[in-house]
């Protein structure tokens, strides 16, 4: 069941269920519930070339979820989790793509500076040189002070 305040459905379980109605909602659906986001913006795993990140003992090909892109340049990567799963160490993921894509730049260009990690029901946001948590988001309303403070973290502008 879906509050129409809210952004989070409650039947969503899988990691594609958070990826599809939950984080694209967010990127897409116009301000000031939503980043009001281009699609040509957003890229998806389906559309960013693997990285070889080393995870665990082994090493192979791994995606972010999404890189939101402005000008060709990627600015935001977003590693999302199925509800109740670790978010600080997909936060350490997606600081890993990032360090990956920046490296892909000249000596001091890190055109993607800030991170997202959520299940859906929580946001973690930072940056990609920091291991604070700047923003922690659990109520994901339009009423809410922590949400407009998603939205400002993430919106175009910023």
């Amino acid at each position: 069941m879906t509050d129409k305040n809210l952004l989070i459905d409650t039947s969503i379980v899988t990691e594609s269920d958070v990826e599809q109605h939950d984080v694209y909602t967010l990127l897409t659906k116009a301000p000031p519930n939503g980043l009001g986001l281009k699609t040509e913006d957003i890229l998806t795993k389906h559309n960013v070339r693997g990285m070889l990140i080393k995870k665990r003992a082994n090493k192979k090909n791994h995606y972010p979820d999404y890189v939101i892109g402005i000008n060709g340049l990627p600015v935001v990567v977003i590693e999302v989790k199925k509800p109740n799963e670790d978010l600080l160490e997909a936060f350490s993921e997606a600081r890993l793509y990032a360090t990956e894509i920046n490296a892909q730049y000249p000596n001091n260009v890190n055109p993607l500076t800030k991170l997202v990690a959520t299940d859906g029901k929580k946001w973690l946001l930072g940056y990609w040189d920091s291991d604070n948590i700047e923003i922690e988001v659990a109520e994901v309303s339009s009423f809410s002070e922590s949400f407009s403070k998603l939205i400002d973290f993430l919106k175009r502008t910023t």
